[in-house]
Order: structure tokens, then C-alpha cells, then sequence
């Protein structure tokens, strides 16, 4: 008992003394010295009057209200706080989905709205309008044109986690932020209530291509014990879609630093960590870093018991695997990282160069 206090309280001032930065370089800066072997299809910075393409890949709008309500409110919102345009195919969105009903559109249609925004020379970002689910249906699709298309950014998150991790692993540069039906200053934010998109646009402008990140924990001994540079692509997102992509495709071939986020019960969440675990999925990681995990379940009404749980899935997973493991702190400040569905859910470039810079 005695030799495990004080490995505890050993443990507990390395904490006090541990720093650790991330730092990710935007898929635009190639011309940067700070950058160097990208290895990626870079796109180049929006400028004001640009257009901004808007797919639903996933879950539609309830009722033809509320679409007109939101596409009327960020046509007039982006053009007066960022000066770009929006773009869209209504049509697309009449082909529903017969299996799912809560999607916008069928797969096909999905897939060559998709199509046409990455070959429509007019376009410079494609912004998915929400998430959902089954956007991974278009892997398939994917797999014979989408080496051909030309580099965009493309942006969302939760199911669209599915596009970011097949497009990453193709080479593509992406954006993990949120989408345009919920943030700050939309009508109806019911996740991302804190979030603006000034710093995604200051990323898609140009305006940071560098972005530095501050406030990890560490999880298990690697994590602690790592003082130094870790370096590798910036890849990852929704949990859920990393299972789905394991499945299919086996992970990825290169070096990576692993971003996770998710909200779902809590048996699923551990459960597929240790399949993803022991299924070799995070071969390559050099680094995972959990952002918001959200479980539920009917017995939690309160966020602390919820947190403490998920801090327990976490510490679970990390002391199993052979990779340094850390989690965000939950401060409101803009240099500390948040990301995922909770209030906050702060951009970062996918696909792209990062450095985890750890000093004591």
C-alpha cells in the first residue's frame, strides 16, 4: 500500500509539472517554412466573395420550414460576417431516402451532390449542413471518383467523421469543426451553443496557418513519460465512424496522432475501444487525445456522474494500450482545445502535419 501512494503522489507531481502544446499546420501552407513534407492535396485560402457549397449527407431538416428558415438565415449571415456566398442543389434534397426517413437525401443522390461540389470550379468549400448518420453509404461510391477530385475543404463533424477519415487516408486535407446548422449564432443550436465560426474562417481564410492548442491531460505512462516532439497527421473524429471505417478499411498506413470524440451509451463507447484496440486499429497512432465523450444512459441526469464515467472508459482504454493517451481539459478559454458535442467544439485541420510538444 505504501509503494502505490507514493507512485500516486509521484505521479501527481509530474502532472503539476507536465506542458503539453498542440500544434497543427493548415493544409494551405505549403509555401510556409514551418511546413515541410506535406504529403497532401493542399487547398487554397477562401477570400471574400468565394462559395461555399452546403451538403447534407446525413440527417435532413423535419419539414420544409425549418430548411427554407436556416438556408434563408445563413445566406444573409455568411455574406454579411464573412463576405461568401452559398450554394446548393434544392433538388437534391427532395430525394429521400426510403429505408431512412431522417436522412436528406438517398446515397446516390448524396454521393453526386458531393461529386458536383468538388467539380464545380465555382465552389471553393463544401460545409455539411448536419450530421446524422449513414454517410459512410458512400464509401463504395467513393472508392471510383474520388481520387479524381480536385482539393477542397471540406468541414463538419459527428457522422461526418465517415467523409473526413476516407478522404484523410486519400490524401485529402479536411476541417473537423461544426456544422452550419448548429453553432453560436444559428437559430436553433442545440449542440455547439458556445461556438462561433469566426476561427473556423480564420482558418479557411488564411488567416492561421498554424494553430496551437493548449491543455491535455495525460492518461496512462506513456503519455507521462513522453517529453519531447510527437509528431504525425492530424486524423480521427467521431468514434462511431472510426468502428465503421475498421471494419471496411483497416486504419491507416502512416503515422498518426488520433482525435476522438463521441456521444453514445456507455457500454458501446467501451466496447468499441477495446475492439478497436485489440483489433490492432491504432497500429500506427503516435498519439490519442479524447475530446468530448458523452455517455448516456436513463439512470444519469447529472454531467458530473456522466464525466466520471467516461473518465473511467478513458483510464480503462489507456492502461491497455501501448500508446501515450491524453484528454482535453474542459476550460473555457480559446487556447484550450474542446471539441466534439458538447458546447464548444473548436476547429482543427484533418489530415494535415501536428506536433504534440511535451515539456516538463
Amino acid at each position: 500500500i505504501m509503494n502505490y501512494v507514493v507512485e500516486i503522489e509521484q505521479i501527481m507531481k509530474f502532472l503539476k509539472l507536465i506542458y503539453i502544446v498542440l500544434i497543427i499546420f493548415s493544409s494551405y501552407c505549403k509555401s510556409n517554412p514551418d511546413c515541410s513534407n506535406f504529403g497532401y492535396k493542399s487547398w487554397q485560402p477562401l477570400i471574400p466573395g468565394d462559395t461555399i457549397y452546403l451538403i447534407a449527407p446525413s440527417h435532413g431538416f423535419p419539414d420544409e420550414e425549418s430548411f427554407s428558415t436556416t438556408i434563408s438565415f445563413l445566406r444573409e449571415y455568411l455574406l454579411h460576417n464573412f463576405g461568401v456566398k452559398i450554394k446548393y442543389d434544392k433538388n437534391a434534397f427532395k430525394n429521400k431516402d426510403l429505408l431512412c426517413p431522417e436522412k436528406a437525401m438517398s446515397t446516390e443522390a448524396a454521393f453526386l451532390d458531393l461529386k458536383a461540389a468538388f467539380n464545380d470550379p465555382e465552389v471553393k468549400a463544401i460545409w455539411a449542413i448536419r450530421g446524422g448518420r449513414l454517410s459512410l453509404e458512400m464509401w463504395s461510391l467513393l472508392e471510383h471518383e474520388a481520387k479524381k477530385f480536385p482539393a477542397k475543404p471540406l468541414l463538419g463533424f459527428s457522422d461526418i467523421s465517415s467523409l473526413h477519415l476516407f478522404l484523410n487516408n486519400l490524401g485529402f486535407a479536411t476541417i473537423h469543426g461544426p456544422v452550419l446548422s448548429f453553432f453560436k449564432e444559428s437559430p436553433t443550436p442545440t449542440v455547439n451553443k458556445l461556438t462561433s465560426l469566426k476561427s473556423t474562417f480564420d482558418i479557411l481564410m488564411g488567416k492561421t496557418p498554424k494553430i496551437t492548442y493548449k491543455g491535455f491531460v495525460p492518461h496512462n505512462k506513456m503519455a507521462q513519460k513522453s517529453v519531447g516532439l510527437i509528431k504525425g497527421k492530424l486524423v480521427g473524429g467521431n468514434l462511431s465512424s472510426l468502428h465503421y471505417y475498421d471494419s471496411v478499411y483497416r486504419g491507416f498506413n502512416f503515422p498518426a496522432i488520433w482525435m476522438i470524440e463521441t456521444i453514445d451509451d456507455y457500454t458501446r463507447i467501451d466496447s468499441i475501444l477495446e475492439a478497436l484496440r485489440r483489433g490492432k486499429f491504432f497500429k500506427n497512432a503516435q498519439a490519442i487525445i479524447f475530446g468530448y465523450l458523452h455517455g448516456k444512459s436513463y439512470s444519469d441526469s447529472d454531467f458530473s456522474k456522466i464525466q466520471e464515467r467516461c473518465d473511467l472508459i478513458i483510464k480503462k482504454f489507456a492502461e491497455k494500450i501501448d500508446v501515450p493517451v491524453f484528454s482535453i481539459i474542459a476550460k473555457d478559454e480559446e487556447c484550450y482545445l474542446s471539441f466534439g458535442h458538447g458546447d464548444r467544439n473548436d476547429p482543427f485541420p484533418l489530415g494535415t502535419d501536428a506536433v504534440l510538444q511535451i515539456s516538463s
